[in-house]
């Protein structure tokens, strides 16, 4: 029953907050498959991993997903126009779909969307409902701009998406 109810997690999660297409997720076998392989080996079959890929045994390879899995702070990630560069950019990991961006409780007393503080800009902008922290990106979001956040590569675009937001909610 465990598995059945990740199982509709992980499906629900993927096509509606992130929306991903269907074909592109795991089927109810392959998800049970992978963590059944995962209990019985972690290291050889790790479960934030791509699909259909294999685990390269590097240093590097290694290191990067420590960082990755280290990336619990007190102090969360700070969102500006340097932070989304995919080469070394401090959230290059949010398009990551081989890690899953989870919502947590923010630790801030009183946490505000910096998604909404960055397309503000200099308006000073402060969105503070529903407000979620990633697990991975450690990124303090609304709930309306979680799945925006890490779906929607071009920056551009992503901003333009938020100040439509921010003048919906001012009307």
């Amino acid at each position: 029953m465990l598995l059945v109810n990740a199982y509709v997690c992980y499906i629900a999660a993927n096509t509606y907050t992130w929306k991903i297409k269907k074909s592109k997720l795991m089927s109810h076998y392959e998800f049970q498959k992978a963590v059944a392989l995962h209990w019985i080996n972690p290291e050889l079959y790790p479960l934030h991993e791509e699909r259909g890929k294999k685990r390269k045994r590097n240093d590097e390879h290694d290191s990067q997903t420590t960082k990755i899995r280290s990336c619990n702070t007190a102090k969360t990630s700070y969102v500006n126009d340097d932070a989304f560069n995919p080469n070394n950019g401090s959230l290059k990991v949010r398009l990551a779909t081989k890690y899953f961006h989870c919502p947590k409780k923010p630790v801030a007393k009183d946490p505000t969307c910096s998604l909404h503080r960055w397309a503000a800009g200099e308006n000073g902008i402060k969105h503070r409902g529903g407000i979620v922290t990633c697990d991975c990106c450690n990124v303090n979001l609304c709930l309306d701009c979680f799945g925006n956040f890490h779906c929607i590569s071009d920056v551009k675009k992503l901003r333009a998406e938020v100040q439509k937001k921010i003048i919906q909610e001012k009307y």
